[in-house]
């Protein structure tokens, strides 16, 4: 998995449970504690990611414009400039973060029960998107962010994933070439 680039001051450590991963400090309260994020919950973001994009190529052939619609929109940021690529793998991210599991999550967190303010930053999270592909997309992983915001009690995690996620677009954009190749339906619906 050469898609997972490590952005800022990470360490990259072998721990005594002999996992690799990623560590950082945190001091909440005055209390400094290390945070270690293993490795693992990394490529399962991949595995998500890639399993979100194959049940995609699956049911966007039966909503043509709705695949249209996505394609124009893919197109329109298909730009591989250097200031594209850092909007979309470092500014995005960071404010997105900030914005649903910094901000949003943690004020619903204070009005509502945990699970309730997960599943509405999620959802608020897709609407931003907007659009039904992307949505779906932000949902689903906007759940995964938002699990790392109160497992870990810190946007960091969250912030990490998503530039893991949005950093590897151009790899799984190849997933998305596979209905027009098969003339716009997956070969076993033919």
């Amino acid at each position: 998995m050469g898609n997972i680039f490590i952005i800022g001051n990470l360490i990259i450590a072998a721990h005594s449970s002999q996992t690799v991963g990623f560590s950082f400090l945190q001091k909440r309260s005055g209390k400094v504690k290390c945070i270690d994020i293993g490795i693992g919950q990394f490529f399962s973001s991949q595995l998500l990611q890639i399993g979100i994009d194959m049940a995609l190529v699956l049911i966007l052939p039966l909503f043509p414009s709705v695949y249209e619609s996505y394609s124009a929109i893919m197109e329109s940021l298909g730009s591989n400039s250097v200031f594209m690529m850092i909007c979309v793998c470092v500014f995005a991210p960071i404010g997105e973060e900030l914005i649903f599991r910094g901000l949003t999550y943690r004020i619903l967190k204070k009005a509502l029960p945990w699970p309730v303010a997960f599943i509405i930053q999620a959802v608020l999270f897709g609407v931003y998107h907007m659009n039904i592909v992307q949505g779906i997309y932000a949902f689903v992983l906007g759940l995964a962010m938002g699990y790392l915001a109160h497992k870990y009690e810190s946007v960091i995690p969250g912030i990490l994933l998503h530039m893991t996620i949005n950093s590897s677009m151009p790899f799984s954009a190849d997933l998305h070439a596979i209905p027009s190749a098969c003339g716009g339906i997956p070969a076993f619906y033919s």
